[in-house]
């Protein structure tokens, strides 16, 4: 494999967020960096492909920035280049969610390994798929919790609806690569969820560790690969 794709977020506050979008996007263009980068005060969500020697000069340069010092990312290989262009813009929510949420009261982690166990030892808990129905329809966790939606602005009013008579269960939120979920979980815990985690690294994090487990199906990805197989 040839080359690599990258996703990767962190909620953080970006004080000027035009002048580290021309940074990345020249940063980009100059080394042949194709995907989509979106900033915002609250943050960097990005997804980029190219070969892998400079991912990996991308990754170092992400780090250099004192902000993004310890960012993390999911990765996956494959032969050829997964987008057709480069886009990096300002958006006033990285990851559109519709309701004002402290990102202080996100839920904690679960590892993959953590979950893993959980399914082995047929633990009592319910796993939801924070992500809209299509996405849960081409794959999903075993078990798992299809909501009613088409897009993320849609998980607040419909999680409520649907799951109000199990705030003392224990509730595993995930999603593609872990922003979505990191959103919801606190906007579950403002809510009354009393023992809510997500997915660290998301989807692609668990199944990296995990091929052939309790993921079944594939994985939407939000590149021209559209569908990611993941066995």
């Amino acid at each position: 494999m040839e080359f690599k794709v990258i996703s990767f977020y962190k909620y953080i506050t970006i004080k000027d967020s035009l002048s580290l979008r021309d940074q990345l996007r020249t940063y980009c263009q100059d080394h042949k960096i194709l995907g989509r980068i979106l900033l915002g005060e609250e943050g960097i969500n990005g997804a980029v492909c190219s070969k892998k020697a400079i991912i990996e000069e991308f990754k170092s340069y992400l780090k250099e920035n004192s902000l993004f010092s310890d960012l993390t990312f999911r990765e996956q290989e494959y032969e050829e280049q997964t987008y057709h262009k480069l886009v990096v813009r300002v958006r006033k929510e990285i990851c559109a969610f519709g309701k004002d949420v402290n990102l202080a009261n996100k839920a904690p982690y679960i590892q993959p390994q953590e979950l893993e166990q959980w399914y082995k030892e047929n633990k009592d808990f319910i796993i939801i798929d924070v992500r809209n129905e299509f996405e849960y329809d081409l794959g999903h966790f075993k078990n798992a919790t299809k909501v009613p939606t088409d897009s993320f602005r849609d998980f607040p009013e419909q999680v409520l609806k649907q799951m109000s008579d199990n705030k003392d269960k224990d509730i595993v939120l995930y999603c593609t690569g872990g922003i979505r979920c990191e959103k919801a979980s606190a906007f579950m815990v403002e809510n009354g969820f009393k023992k809510v985690r997500h997915v660290n690294g998301g989807i692609i994090n668990y199944v990296n560790q995990f091929p052939n487990s309790k993921w079944e199906g594939g994985l939407f990805v939000f590149d021209d690969r559209k569908v990611s197989a993941v066995e």
